[in-house]
């Protein structure tokens, strides 16, 4: 591992470190559309340009379907959807607002504004529904990178009681799986916190390095549901700040450990049939399926994959 993450005993997680072994890139949209959000930004800006009351109404009605459109995909995202895509619109960004995505009272406001013009026959003067194009912009730059590189599985050190973990986010299960992992022998002290320190998996395949164990049932599963909130909400909170690698918090490097990115695309039509971790396994196993135990040598570094989710016809 080569980027770690260490937490004092008075802050509001459950572990000791952090440190990421895999990332997912954007997933596909909760439900089947040919469309993004990005589509929906470029017919509000289309429609502004018509001028015409009719293309204002227009205009905010599309920037309220990318909005919707984009908080969706968030919850998809980190594993929220299953239990949370349900919801009415407001309780949808207070749980993306609670582990800090996205800022709740602006976009409110904007909901407010397009509810005004459905019942109150209002139309939006030309430089709100601009305003609205604006924050849109900035909503959906700042969310993209969120959604290329989001934790998918990390390595913890777990306070009570105390242990190292895998923990595996399962995002169509809208679960948190914890495994227990052994690794003797390779562990190191950093920043005077005892981490997993070292390569988890093979480059070619994803294998399990040799000496490392990791439990096959989990020891906890946290359903990321509202009744589980007080459990899940800090973990995904600090995946949050490791994606923004949040100033405050302290942030090492291994330097005896390289950094490295391997994309791999999933078809959605074997995502229903496995588990996430399953399924990235065996595309890289694919992928690397040609690379021998020479190439493996040259590259002694742990491997960060990006699965990316790309539609395809089952």
């Amino acid at each position: 591992m080569s980027l770690y993450f260490t937490y004092a005993n008075t802050e509001p997680v459950p572990f000791r470190y952090l440190t990421v072994s895999r990332f997912v890139g954007r997933l596909q949209p909760p439900y089947k559309t040919t469309a993004l959000p990005s589509d929906y930004l470029e017919f509000a800006i289309a429609d502004l340009a018509e001028g015409s009351p009719k293309g204002l109404v227009n205009a905010f009605g599309n920037v309220k379907r990318a909005l919707h459109f984009e908080v969706d995909y968030l919850l998809q995202q980190y594993g929220l959807f299953r239990h949370f895509g349900h919801r009415n619109f407001p309780a949808k960004l207070e749980v993306l607002d609670e582990i800090g995505l996205l800022p709740i009272t602006l976009l409110s406001n904007l909901n407010f504004e397009r509810n005004l013009i459905e019942h109150e026959y209002e139309v939006p003067t030309r430089k709100r529904v601009a305003e609205a194009i604006d924050v849109l912009k900035l909503l959906l730059f700042a969310t993209e990178k969120l959604m290329e590189m989001t934790p998918y599985e990390v390595v913890l050190g777990w306070r009570q009681p105390s242990r190292h973990i895998l923990l595996q986010l399962e995002p169509f299960e809208g679960e948190l799986r914890l495994f227990t992992l052994t690794a003797k022998g390779k562990y190191q002290k950093i920043a005077g916190e005892n981490c997993f320190s070292g390569q988890l998996r093979s480059f070619a395949g994803g294998e399990l390095m040799p000496g490392i164990k990791i439990s096959k049932r989990p020891w906890k599963i946290f359903q990321l549901n509202k009744s589980q909130a007080v459990e899940w909400r800090p973990i995904l909170k600090e995946f949050v700040n490791v994606q923004r690698i949040n100033s405050a918090k302290k942030t090492h490097i291994n330097p005896n450990q390289l950094f490295a990115t391997i994309s791999v695309t999933v078809p959605f039509a074997i995502v229903a049939q496995k588990t996430w971790a399953q399924i990235l396994d065996e595309k890289i196993k694919e992928n690397f399926k040609n690379v021998g135990s020479q190439g493996e040598g040259k590259l002694n570094s742990q491997i960060t994959e990006t699965a990316v989710a790309e539609k395809v016809d089952s």
